[in-house]
């Protein structure tokens, strides 16, 4: 019979599966709050936002 010590245990992930970020809206951004551009974390300093243009959309520029 195998001995707990003898059983090697391979784990690819330590975790529930769970993401640390997640999707948002732009309208739902606020200024010094922190969103990830490319897998980098920045600090929100300035936002604005265009009207829309003929397709029905806005531009948020951050």
């Amino acid at each position: 019979m195998a001995e707990m010590g003898d059983i090697g245990e391979d784990f690819e992930q330590a975790d529930a599966g769970s993401s640390t970020t997640y999707p948002k809206q732009c309208s739902a951004l606020r200024k010094n709050g922190f969103v990830c551009i490319k897998g980098r974390p920045c600090k929100i300093v300035e936002m604005s936002t265009s009207k829309t243009g003929k397709h029905g959309h806005a531009k948020v520029g951050i």
